[in-house]
C-alpha cells in the first residue's frame, strides 16, 4: 500500500493566485448585482444578505473550532463570506412576495 502520498492541487491549476485571492475576486466580481439586488429589493434583500453572510461565518468558525482549529486563518480566505453572499443571491421565486 502507497503510504507516502502528500494531496496536492490538481495538474491544471498552475497560476500562482491563492485561494482567498480568487474568492475576493469573485465577491468583487458578484458586487454590482448585489448592490443591484438590494436596490431593487430594498431593506428585505439587505437583510438576507447580512443575515446569510454572518451566520456563515459563525457557523464556520463554530465548526473549526470544533475541529481544535485557530479559526482567523480559515475565515481570512473568504469561503465562507463568499458561501454566505452566494445563497441571498438565487433566492426562490415567491420570496419578497413576487409569486
Amino acid at each position: 500500500m502507497i503510504t507516502h502520498l502528500k494531496p496536492a492541487s490538481g495538474a491544471h491549476v498552475g497560476a500562482k493566485s491563492s485561494v482567498s485571492f480568487i474568492m475576493w475576486q469573485v465577491m468583487l466580481a458578484l458586487l454590482p448585482a448585489t448592490v443591484f439586488g438590494i436596490w431593487c429589493f430594498g431593506w428585505p434583500a439587505l437583510n438576507m444578505f447580512v443575515i446569510t453572510v454572518s451566520s456563515a461565518v459563525f457557523f464556520e468558525v463554530i465548526c473549526i473550532r470544533i475541529a481544535g482549529r485557530v479559526a482567523k486563518p480559515v475565515i481570512k480566505d473568504g469561503s465562507a463570506i463568499l458561501t454566505g453572499w452566494l445563497l441571498p443571491s438565487n433566492p426562490l421565486k415567491n420570496l419578497y412576495g413576487m409569486a
